[in-house]
């Protein structure tokens, strides 16, 4: 199980993906 503050960046780093590429909405990072 990942700690919390990891899925926490994960979901920062997709929703500063979405903001910085609003079209590349599929993780392809």
């Amino acid at each position: 199980m990942a700690p919390y503050f990891l899925n926490s960046a994960l979901l920062f780093c997709q929703a500063f993906c979405n903001v910085f590429h609003p079209g590349r909405n599929t993780g392809s990072h």
